[in-house]
């Protein structure tokens, strides 16, 4: 507290001359003994005190009189309603009806700071041509990742032509990627985005589809904390170790297939906690904690209305590796013509990137996050639950007699008896070799 009264009306530029605070002798000076000179001072603090880095972080009610805290530092802030980016020189300004710069100097009066990682380091002009932005390379690799696969290979003599783009799961792309890069956390509705490997068959699960390098792009937005999906264990103690208080995205990149959503239920809802091996926890508060982002190569399975509602699913499609596949590469001129984000990339590159990323924020504050079609991915996660990585086609029988009432009575009465269903699985299946075990029956009629 002595420290802080001391310095607190001082001019800050004081601190750069070792005469400055009324100090007039050199340390060990006996013949003053109630002086301190500056270098005694930041000795005292950081040695006889103990006067530590985490200190600075998590303790600051203790050592100031009347400290800025996380939960009072007046951070420029976004809202449900608008986003700000800051930029080398200028912030951008998005709300649901414009896309605008404002001059830093037109901010700072305001009392709004920003953290330094917050600052995007390129000079930002906004394109008013939408069309020139949607043509952009990222926006067009997005639009490939995100097509729908209407053809077979085999019947198609260029592989590009199997492929049709999908403007349903496109805005459902563009609204999550505006979501991940705003840093407004809605209390009422904590979401997850997931990126999953949408045209994967059960048990043949590749990836390679663009969907990591797409979430994984939100690091040029805002300061990103990967994890891996395949060791990363959300119950292990130490887990959230690597998170600060300036993290604000955690991306689980490719987790395993019995990966518990459940298990970070509390992070979206409430406050962060982060407890590091042999550190004090803190808790970064709901308001501004990082938000969390997950890609997958398998279905997603969740349980009841409360797991769908804190998840927003979008599938990509097999493009990006069917290219791979048949010997092809991204900078290819058949392609893109040059690596996203490589040396070739370049100023007007990198601004049609950060434009597509203000129409996606715009998209999301005007339509919310944007739920696709995903009945393909929910089928395909059923048919793991119950059948495992091997898919006999018992679950996908039950999807068609259900949808299709092929059982007299199955739409129309109360139940049916279980015996007529298992006398028309039978029939169905009696020339395929499939294990009759997995056909749970009730033991009461169906209702």
């Amino acid at each position: 507290t002595f420290i802080y009264n001391h310095y607190e009306d001082r001019p800050s530029e004081w601190w750069d001359d070792l005469d400055k605070y009324g100090v007039s002798r050199v340390p060990n000076d006996k013949k003053n003994p109630d002086t301190w000179s500056k270098m005694e001072v930041v000795n005292h603090i950081f040695n006889k005190l103990s006067f530590t880095k985490s200190m600075i972080d998590f303790q600051l009610k203790a050592v100031m009189k009347s400290p800025y805290t996380i939960h009072t530092i007046p951070l420029m802030e976004d809202k449900n309603d608008e986003v700000y980016l800051p930029f080398n020189n200028k912030i951008v300004h998005i709300t649901p009806n414009s896309i605008k710069t404002i001059d830093y100097k037109d901010m700072s009066d305001k009392g709004n700071l920003i953290w330094e990682t917050q600052k995007r380091s390129h000079n930002i002009s906004i394109v008013d041509n939408k069309n020139e932005v949607m043509n952009g390379l990222f926006s067009e690799f997005c639009r490939k990742s995100t097509s729908s696969k209407i053809k077979p290979l085999n019947e198609v003599d260029n592989w590009r032509d199997a492929f049709q783009e999908n403007m349903d799961v496109m805005k459902s792309l563009m609204t999550s990627y505006g979501y991940m890069i705003s840093h407004f956390n809605n209390p009422s509705r904590p979401v997850a985005p997931i990126y999953v490997d949408g045209d994967a068959e059960i048990g043949l699960e590749n990836g390679r589809n663009g969907k990591s390098l797409v979430m994984g792009s939100i690091k040029y937005w805002k300061e990103l904390l990967p994890l891996s999906g395949k060791s990363f264990n959300p119950s292990e103690l130490g887990c959230w170790g690597p998170v600060n208080l300036d993290t604000k995205f955690v991306m689980i990149n490719d987790i395993r297939e019995d990966f518990n959503l459940e298990s970070l239920y509390d992070r979206l809802s409430d406050d962060f906690e982060v407890r590091a091996l042999h550190q004090n926890k803190f808790v970064i508060p709901s308001d501004k904690k990082p938000k969390i982002g997950i890609t997958s190569n398998y279905p997603i399975v969740t349980r009841g209305g409360s797991g769908r509602h804190r998840v927003h699913t979008t599938p990509f499609s097999s493009y990006w590796l069917t290219m791979l596949e048949n010997g092809e590469n991204v900078a290819d001129k058949d392609n893109l013509g040059k690596m996203l984000w490589g040396h070739e990339f370049n100023h007007k590159d990198w601004n049609l990137f950060f434009n597509f990323g203000f129409l996606c924020v715009q998209s999301h504050l005007q339509l919310g996050l944007h739920y696709c079609d995903t009945t393909e991915q929910q089928i395909k996660g059923i048919i793991r639950k119950y059948e495992g990585s091997k898919n006999d086609g018992v679950v996908e029988w039950w999807i068609d007699v259900i949808n299709n009432n092929k059982i007299d009575g199955l739409l129309s009465i109360a139940g049916i008896d279980r015996k007529d269903i298992y006398d028309k699985f039978i029939q169905d299946f009696n020339d395929e070799p499939v294990s009759y075990t997995h056909l749970t029956l009730p033991t009461k009629r169906i209702v």
